[in-house]
């Protein structure tokens, strides 16, 4: 059964040791194998993913916002150019 979705199962953030926060997504069974999905430039974590399969394959989904990007923070003195 397909069951694509935009909206992740789980949310949520780390915050890093000089006070920014790394927001992240994740989808699949808490208890699955890590798997790390690391977006391409201008993208956030938080993209279409295929929950059904990801749960039939036992596969957990952790997928980073990049800086400035969805709620992570920004990194000083950098852009997304």
């Amino acid at each position: 059964m397909t069951s694509w979705s935009l909206r992740a199962e789980r949310s949520g953030e780390i915050a890093l040791g000089d006070g920014r926060v790394l927001a992240y997504h994740e989808a699949g069974p808490v208890d699955g194998v890590p798997w790390i999905f690391h977006p391409g430039a201008g993208a956030s974590g938080l993209l279409a993913v295929d929950r059904g399969c990801l749960h039939a394959l036992g596969v957990r989904w952790i997928a980073p916002s990049r800086p400035g990007l969805g709620r992570s923070s920004p990194r000083p003195g950098r852009s997304l150019l």
